[in-house]
């Protein structure tokens, strides 16, 4: 995932179902409004924590969010 790190003015991603578990490269993606990383296997999710607050962010099935 890490040449996604080089697309700062990304509007939209969407990665659902693939056993994602390193979200760390999406930390650069400052232009993101729409981020879908559902059913995957993320437990950590600090590396978002400098996103916009106001980005759609949907983590619906991962570990991270069962725990809560």
């Amino acid at each position: 995932m890490s040449p996604l790190a080089v697309l700062p003015n990304l509007e939209a991603l969407r990665i659902s179902g693939a056993l994602l578990d390193d979200i760390s490269p999406l930390a650069r993606l400052t232009g993101l409004e729409i981020l879908d990383l559902c059913y995957n296997n993320i437990t950590d999710t600090s590396p978002l924590t400098g996103l916009p607050e106001s980005v759609d962010l949907r983590l619906d099935g991962n570990p991270a969010v069962a725990r809560r």
